[in-house]
């Protein structure tokens, strides 16, 4: 049974591991497609598209 505990509790503390750097590869992989996305369409391309959807939220019925 301690065995079990053990095993448990070195489980619990991978899987934290595991899921922070989950957390660290995500936030950096958003960080570089980002940058990517800005580099590549500046925010100038987004702003016509932005003025639309505040003037015309839904379409015509």
């Amino acid at each position: 049974m301690e065995q079990q505990n053990h095993v448990n509790a070195l489980s619990n503390v991978l899987m934290t591991f595991l899921r922070a750097m989950e957390m660290t590869v995500n936030k950096r992989v958003e960080e570089k497609l980002a940058a990517r996305v800005e580099e590549e369409m500046p925010q100038a391309d987004f702003i016509p598209l932005a003025e639309d959807a505040l003037i015309k939220p839904f379409p015509e019925i």
